[in-house]
This record gives C-alpha cells, sequence and structure tokens, in this order.
C-alpha cells in the first residue's frame, strides 16, 4: 500500500506537504509530559482538515486534555495529541490543565 505522511515531525524528514525534521521540544519526557513548549517548532504547524485522495481527514476538535483546537480561518493546529497554550507566534492563548 501507499502511505501518506502531511504535516508531520518525523526525524529525519519525509516528503510530503507540511512535514518538518525538528525537535519537539515536549516539556519533559522523562516525567511523560509530551506537552509542547513554547520554542517548539510544532506550534502552529498542524492542520485541521486535509484531503488526501478526495477523502478528507480532520484532526479531533479537542485535544488529548479536552482543550478546544483552533479551527478559524488560518488558524493551525499542533502537531501532536496535546495542543500547546502558547500561538505560533508564542503568546499565550489558554492555560494547560494541570497533570497529576
Amino acid at each position: 500500500g501507499q502511505v501518506y505522511v502531511y504535516y508531520s515531525d518525523i526525524q529525519g524528514g519525509w516528503a510530503g506537504e507540511g512535514n518538518i525534521s525538528a525537535h519537539p521540544a515536549f516539556v519533559d519526557t522523562s516525567s511523560n509530559d509530551f506537552a509542547l513548549l513554547e520554542s517548539s517548532s510544532c506550534i502552529g504547524s498542524g492542520i485541521g482538515s486535509l484531503n488526501v485522495q478526495d477523502y478528507w481527514y480532520h484532526s479531533p476538535q479537542l485535544d488529548y486534555y479536552g482543550t478546544i483546537r483552533p479551527n478559524g480561518i488560518d488558524e493551525f493546529v499542533d502537531m501532536g495529541a496535546i495542543e500547546s497554550p502558547f500561538s505560533a507566534s508564542g503568546m499565550l492563548v489558554h492555560e494547560l490543565p494541570i497533570r497529576a
């Protein structure tokens, strides 16, 4: 079969629209905190909807913690399961829930 990869952070790179190869800059992987730091290249680098071979794929409206993902025109979701509290400009847009 064919594998389609778009708007993903893949070490070493991968051909496809919107893909990047960058350190994701997680908060603290040793504590299983995979939220994105303010400096992450993954912030605002995802996409809310994508058409692949005439089939539409949509990102979930909520992230892993139940935070609403952006869905307006010219707004991009973050790569990954957890939406950052920072916009692509680094401006704080919401608080992350407290993790136990």
